[in-house]
């Protein structure tokens, strides 16, 4: 059976989604026991009357339950698709959604007709992959960019590569499938990775790594420990004899196996190598570019920036330039990857109380029941804060977590369980104050005292604390 959407369309749609912008805003709120829609002013746009509301997530529809049931919405407020499913997902793009009916899952369109009929125990969709997970009776299949479904007989099925074949798993053996669903490399290998993009896959057989063409042919005979995807400059990562280096397509080492440890390259050609329980970097020739001197390095970022460690333990971490160049100081005990404003959240130990001399506390062998008395263990106090990427703290790490949005417009504060919030530039709109914080575009949603209430960008109230609750927190 085929359903009236494709998986091509939807990548298209999905890659588009960004530019969508919500002209006006249709947020879902509750109040007094009853859910509705209302505008970024607090105005109710579809009056309080349903049982639970979720969000038109840049679709025309939305799912509502009515006594019990769910159904679908338009912008207008009218029912569209009756109430009849036990539950009822979001559209995708305004195509499809998938729903339990009867207890099963299936995918209805836009009309409400069943256009994968509900006989699974379990269909989900992963955006990030563009990738159905159909599962019956503890098997698995999955729908192809042609809209026909691969039933769910697998016991592990993996995204559709370019090449049109799908990594699958049956009896504890990987093989590979096309888009038909037909086996067309037999199921034989310990593990699968690929296909790469230069049309080879790593398969292990025997606890070997080597390498498989599209048509199951071996071309690089399995000898390797392992082999890591290949990098933009046509080399992998490839270890033996307990040493790694680097292999070209035809499986011949290009740089030697002669580091304790290394990374793929990054796209600005460099890869972090161990010398000696050092950690410097390589170019694709091998050339030592910065000298072994980390205690550990990570890959290069988009920015081109790294982050590395300069020392064992609580401290130590900072991130350097293709230089070598500190651009932030090692100084944090973590730094989390550069978002694209260059912001990046960091980690520091504010406190580590050591317990006093005679501080004791009881410690219990279960099985025996029983108890002795054990010095008390050390506890360390973590707190966080924000550096841009010249390495400037625009947060103070004086929080107990800090969260940058997915919009990458604010960052959330949290300290002693309240929430509170800054612009992306570090400029505080309001400290941790409330319950919770949701963000929705623009819009802003605040929570005390078990009522939500809307703030300006400056913090100041645009509604008062008054709805039960709003659009769940997931940042937009």
């Amino acid at each position: 059976m085929k359903i009236r959407i494709t998986i091509i369309g939807t990548l298209i749609l999905l890659l588009n989604i960004s530019a969508v912008k919500l002209h006006p805003p249709i947020i879902p709120a509750c109040i007094n026991g009853k859910c509705g829609y209302i505008d970024n002013k607090g105005n109710w746009v579809i009056e309080p009357q349903f049982e639970e509301a979720d969000d038109f997530v840049d679709n025309d529809l939305a799912a509502v339950r009515i006594n019990g049931m769910y159904g679908y919405i338009d912008k207008n407020g009218k029912v569209v698709i009756e109430p009849k499913f036990k539950s009822a997902g979001s559209f995708i793009n305004n195509k499809f959604a998938i729903v339990v009916y009867n207890n099963k899952y299936g995918i209805i369109d836009v009309t409400g007709k069943m256009v994968v009929e509900p006989k699974y125990d379990l269909i989900r969709f992963d955006k990030h992959y563009l990738y159905f997970n159909i599962v019956l009776n503890r098997k698995r299949g999955t729908i192809n960019s042609s809209g026909e479904i691969i039933e769910p007989i697998f016991d592990e099925i993996q995204p559709f590569k370019k090449n049109g074949l799908a990594i699958i798993r049956l009896n504890g053996k990987y093989g590979f499938i096309n888009e038909k669903g037909k086996i067309v490399i037999e199921p034989q290998f310990d593990y699968a990775k690929g296909f790469f993009d230069n049309g080879l896959a790593c398969v292990a057989i025997n606890k070997k790594a080597g390498l498989i063409n599209s048509k199951g042919e071996i071309v690089v005979e399995p000898v390797f420990d392992h082999i890591n995807p290949f990098a933009k400059n046509g080399l992998a990562a490839a270890s033996t004899n307990m040493k790694e280096g680097f292999i070209d397509k035809t499986g011949k080492f290009v740089i030697e196996p002669k580091f304790n440890r290394v990374s793929n390259f990054s796209d600005n050609g460099l890869a972090a190598v161990q010398v000696n329980y050092k950690w410097g970097y390589i170019d694709k020739t091998g050339k030592m570019v910065i000298e072994p001197q980390f205690y550990r390095a990570e890959q290069f970022d988009g920015n081109g920036l790294a982050k590395v460690h300069t020392s064992l333990g609580t401290g130590g971490t900072g991130v350097i330039n293709v230089n070598g160049q500190f651009v932030v100081e090692p100084k944090y005990r973590d730094v989390a990857p550069f978002n694209e404003n260059g912001i990046s959240v960091i980690k520091i130990i504010q406190q580590r109380n050591t317990p006093k001399k005679n501080d004791e506390y009881s410690s219990s062998d279960k099985d025996s029941n029983v108890y002795e008395v054990v010095e008390a263990p050390e506890s360390t106090q973590w707190k966080s804060g924000c550096v841009n990427s010249k390495g400037k703290e625009i947060v103070e790490p004086k929080y107990d977590e800090v969260f940058i949005s997915s919009n990458s417009r604010y960052i959330k504060l949290i300290l002693n369980h309240k929430k509170g919030l800054a612009d992306i530039n570090g400029n505080i709109i309001f400290e941790p104050k409330y319950d919770n914080i949701v963000l929705y575009g623009n819009t802003i949603f605040v929570k005390i005292d078990n009522k939500w209430a809307i703030t300006d960008a400056n913090g100041k109230y645009i509604v008062e604390p008054k709805f039960d609750w709003v659009i769940s927190s997931v940042y937009r």
